[in-house]
């Protein structure tokens, strides 16, 4: 289990500026990058490393072997007749399910 635990990459996603600010320290990197990130995630929506294109090379593969962006699969969706009200059944990255009312 503990091979397993140092394996896990760190999920950005949800992570304020200033946590933001502590991983970018913590990977070597100068602190505006933090900002950089934090607008790639937050503000233009993506989740591909390889997009962010004002983030060096080397940072974009920093990023992707000890983080990732991870979002919710809808696994499944019923939508009652009777009024119209919508349940989601989300899967996340690690396997587990979360159940969710619309």
């Amino acid at each position: 289990m503990a091979s397993a635990t140092l394996n896990a990459k760190r999920e950005l996603l949800g992570l304020s500026l200033e946590h933001l600010q502590e991983l970018v320290a913590e990977l070597g990197e100068k602190p505006f990058r933090a900002r950089q990130l934090y607008e790639w995630i937050y503000k233009k929506g993506v989740r591909d490393f390889a997009a962010m294109s004002n983030l060096s090379a080397a940072f974009r593969e920093k990023l992707t072997a000890s983080t990732c962006t991870s979002s919710l699969e809808t696994h499944r969706k019923q939508v009652s007749q009777r009024d119209g009200t919508s349940k989601f059944l989300f899967k996340c990255a690690d396997g587990e399910l979360i159940e969710s009312v619309f």
